[in-house]
């Protein structure tokens, strides 16, 4: 089950994962037709790592997500925001009210959904002129990344390529969900990691990598570090990243 995938990695998840860009929430707030004070949910909220600005900002989210840990870590983070409300529920059956938002924000999760159930609830639950976007931090591909991915087709038998396989890209591959084709933007956001432990931590933070108590588990890491020590410079490691986002009418 995809509500599964990320049990035990909520640690991992919201210590080592990269945020966005403001210029990623610039653009939503001002581009996109939303209303003066728009109501957001976050789909696949994980942690909260996308909600998180909104809500400093002021905005209401909910934010929604079905796996057991990361809505722990969820609730912790948000605990404070009164203008947060957080659901254990499926992206395909949210339980939100009809019309109940202006945008539908999916961050690093759309993959796993079930495009067509999913473009029905968005449907149900965005008001006129709502929006949905789609986004996911993106590693550029560079001699890098290439050894990083042969390093999990060797030791990850889940791994299908990052981001689930999505095609870098290509906002055709999205005519399916959205009704008519979407907007595509790029958002420079390089990632930088400190010490093997960080690097080490981000790569063990996915869907596909292993678990302390899988077979191979210490071989991985091994690897994991000594890529970062190969690739390092002056004790930190830049890795080529952008956010990719997708937004459109669903």
């Amino acid at each position: 089950m995809n509500t599964e995938n990320f049990t035990g990695k909520a640690e991992a998840y919201a210590k080592y994962r990269p945020s966005y860009p403001s210029s990623v929430y610039e653009y939503i707030l001002t581009e996109c037709g939303l209303p003066q004070k728009p109501v957001f949910a976050d789909i696949g909220a994980g942690t909260g790592i996308f909600s998180l600005p909104l809500l400093k900002a002021g905005y209401k989210v909910y934010c929604v997500e079905p796996n057991a840990d990361m809505k722990r870590r969820l609730d912790e983070n948000t605990s404070a925001f009164e203008n947060c409300v957080t659901l254990s529920s499926a992206a395909e059956n949210t339980a939100l009210k009809d019309a109940a938002v202006d945008c539908i924000a999916v961050a690093q999760a759309f993959h796993w959904f079930d495009r067509q159930a999913f473009k029905s609830e968005c449907r149900r639950v965005l008001r006129e002129n709502g929006i949905v976007v789609l986004l996911w931090n993106s590693r550029v591909e560079d001699e890098l990344l290439i050894r990083l991915e042969k390093a999990n087709e060797r030791h990850c038998p889940k791994f299908k390529g990052f981001s689930g396989g999505v095609r870098r890209c290509d906002a055709a591959q999205f005519d399916d969900f959205f009704s008519e084709r979407c907007n595509l933007l790029f958002f420079d956001n390089d990632l930088y990691y400190e010490g093997a432990d960080a690097f080490a931590g981000r790569c063990l933070s996915g869907s596909y990598a292993l678990k302390p108590d899988d077979i191979g588990y210490e071989a991985y890491v091994k690897e994991l570090r000594e890529i970062y020590a190969e690739f390092e410079s002056d004790g930190r490691l830049k890795m080529k990243n952008r956010v990719e986002m997708y937004v459109g009418k669903a």
